[in-house]
């Protein structure tokens, strides 16, 4: 197996990045300093960067794995364990008992307020499993990102057919009745999640937070519909 993008933390993100290019932090980090990826805009800040890092150091060995980072809240973490992620269509049908026995007593009211958004992910481009290349952004969900390990959107769409408006309710109860947790797991990765890395590391060179960082530099994995095996999980984290 060869060398591995592992973007848990600035540490990981700086360590592992120096190992794949053959380079030390001092060099790397001197050399991102100096880069201006926002003068000209010709193509995307990320590719600028990953370019004039290699002008220095190398085009590095693309035959890398990246750890990747999925969010989500539930009862049990074993069901994880033995089947792996599963696509949306997997889950649904399980989700969707849990919802409706914790819509006990609730009193349906209005239209389902995520019916638009359920009919824009009536594709198979929407089955997931799905995770984010920073685990910041899935424990902080910056910006517009939304927190999986607050409530899967599954079940907030779910909640909203069954009890429309009052959704919330049934939200509160799932919250109240699971754990969140993060799931890493490792695949094949490139250029592109590589990249954007160096932009993570060039965006905390040039003064910013680590969240902040992260959520500029992110980017998902869509496994389109291919549950993740349990053999590529490599870790289980509760979030405390």
């Amino acid at each position: 197996m060869g060398k591995i993008l592992d973007c848990s933390d600035e540490n990981t993100i700086w360590l592992s990045v120096c190992q794949i290019f053959g380079t030390s932090k001092k060099n790397l980090y001197e050399l991102l300093v100096n880069i201006d990826p926002y003068l000209y805009r010709i193509i995307p800040e990320y590719e600028f960067i990953y370019g004039k890092v290699c002008e220095v150091f190398g085009e590095p060995d693309l035959e890398i794995e990246t750890i990747w980072f999925h969010g989500t809240r539930t009862d049990s973490i074993e069901s994880f364990k033995t089947r792996g992620i599963l696509s949306k269509s997997y889950v649904k049908n399980n989700i969707e008992s849990k919802v409706k026995s914790l819509a006990v007593g609730v009193f349906p009211k209005g239209n389902n307020p995520f019916s638009t958004s359920i009919q824009s992910k009536d594709s198979t481009l929407d089955e997931g499993p799905y995770a984010v290349l920073f685990k910041e952004v899935a424990l902080y969900s910056p910006g517009s990102s939304h927190s999986y390990i607050t409530c899967p959107e599954i079940v907030e769409d779910l909640a909203g057919s069954v009890v429309g408006e009052n959704y919330k309710e049934i939200v509160d109860r799932y919250y109240s009745a699971t754990k969140p947790y993060i799931i890493a797991f490792r695949m094949e990765a490139g250029r592109d999640e590589l990249a954007r890395a160096l932009w993570y590391l060039h965006s905390m060179a040039d003064g910013d937070s680590s969240i902040e960082a992260a959520e500029l530099a992110n980017t998902c994995f869509n496994s389109n519909g291919v549950a993740i095996n349990p053999e590529r999980i490599v870790s289980y984290e509760i979030v405390i």
